[in-house]
């Protein structure tokens, strides 16, 4: 943890060995870090489970799955429900899970 002022890390979150909890993280409820993941800065995860050797930068996750050595970030969002498998990387500025087409309109 490089800077305890500026992380808070909730009673119910597990971590897992050599985590690197950088600036500006917020782990809440049920969340667990695998060993060796980086998180932050600025990431505010919520019930999430993140896999050994991943990291996530600038990101908003809840109640989602990030596999083994996934990169996700910056500016990321991930919805309920989001799982990605191991080493998936995601581009800046992802928001959702997966996004199903609008069928609705018939045109």
């Amino acid at each position: 943890m490089w800077d305890p002022e500026q992380t808070y890390i909730d009673s119910g979150v597990s971590l897992e060995p050599d985590v690197t909890l950088l600036p500006g993280v917020v782990l809440e409820g049920g969340t667990t870090v695998g060993e060796g993941a980086v998180i932050g800065p600025a990431c505010q995860l919520i019930d999430c489970v993140v896999g050994a050797g991943a990291r996530i930068s600038h990101t908003v996750g809840v109640n989602s799955v990030v596999g083994e050595n996934c990169s996700v970030g910056p500016f990321a969002f991930l919805e309920p429900g989001t799982r990605l498998a191991r080493s998936q990387r995601l581009a800046p500025f992802f928001a959702g899970g997966i996004a199903e087409p609008d069928r609705s309109d018939p045109h």
